[in-house]
């Protein structure tokens, strides 16, 4: 499935944010489309992901040697901007400082990046568990 036809279901999930930040490893492969092979018998990469609302843009925060060509092209091509991993961190800073409102699973969420964006964040558990779990036409017709 295109990523951009799940963006509007997600939109209408989350509700007023500036944006939706992603720490569970398997919701970001489906948000974006991707696999990898980071965790053995498991098709995920080690990544943060941080989704936009209003414009679809991402930003993943993951480090560019797990991916190819191909993989780079497809990131650029959804207008996925890609950052160091270790990048997060500062990342958020920035987001806190100028009052941002941080959507996120708190459920999956570590206790570090969840005291750091403290004071900002608005808790959307589940949301994307749930798209996850819809079947979407295709899916369905294939039955």
């Amino acid at each position: 499935m295109n990523p951009f036809a799940k963006f509007p279901r997600m939109c209408e999930a989350l509700g007023k944010i500036d944006m939706l930040l992603v720490t569970a490893l398997d919701q970001i492969a489906w948000v974006l489309n991707l696999r990898g092979n980071d965790i053995e018998f498991n098709p995920v990469f080690f990544s943060y992901l941080v989704w936009y609302p209003s414009d679809y843009k991402t930003v993943l925060f993951c480090d560019e040697k797990h991916f190819g060509a191909e993989a780079l092209e497809y990131l650029e091509l959804i207008g996925c901007t890609l950052k160091p991993y270790d990048g997060l961190t500062e990342f958020l800073a920035e987001q806190v400082k100028n009052k941002k409102r941080i959507g996120v699973d708190l459920n999956k969420c570590n206790s570090e990046i969840r005291r750091q964006i403290d004071g900002c964040y608005v808790e959307r558990n589940n949301v994307i568990e749930l798209l996850k779990a819809q079947k979407t036409p295709t899916e369905v017709q294939g039955m």
